[in-house]
C-alpha cells in the first residue's frame, strides 16, 4: 500500500470532494478542472524589461514584497496594547478521551479599537 502511494502521489478522499462538490456549488475542487495558466517571471518588471543585477533585484525585491503586501495578504498591524485571552470551551474527552479540545477568544486591543480573534 506505501509503495502504491509513493507511485501516485497523494489523492484527496472521493467521498470529501463530493461533499465539497455538492456543498459549494461553482468551486473549482479537482484539479484536471483547473485551467491552464501562466506564472509571470518574477525577474521580469511591470514595465516590461528584466532584472539584471543584484542592485535591480534588491529594488525589484521590494517592489514585488509591496505587490504582496497590498493585492494579497495585507500588512501587520503591529504589536497591539494588550492581549485577553478567554476560555470559552475546554472538553477532555474529544477524540474519543484521547486529547482535550480547548477553544480560546483572544481580544486584541489597540488605540483605534479592539479586534476578538475566535
Amino acid at each position: 500500500m506505501a509503495e502504491e502511494h509513493r507511485e501516485e502521489g497523494w489523492q484527496a478522499d472521493p467521498d470529501v470532494v463530493k461533499a465539497r462538490e455538492e456543498s459549494r456549488p461553482g468551486f473549482i475542487w479537482r484539479e484536471s478542472q483547473v485551467p491552464d495558466y501562466v506564472l509571470p517571471n518574477p525577474l521580469q518588471r511591470e514595465r516590461g524589461d528584466y532584472v539584471e543585477d543584484v542592485d535591480q533585484w534588491r529594488e525589484h525585491r521590494r517592489e514585488l514584497l509591496e505587490l504582496l503586501r497590498t493585492e494579497m495578504y495585507g500588512r501587520s498591524p503591529g504589536q497591539p496594547d494588550s492581549l485577553n485571552y478567554r476560555s470559552v470551551l475546554e472538553d477532555t474527552s474529544a477524540m474519543g478521551g484521547s486529547a482535550t479540545l480547548r477553544i480560546v477568544s483572544i481580544d486584541r486591543h489597540i488605540r483605534a479599537g479592539s479586534t476578538n480573534l475566535n
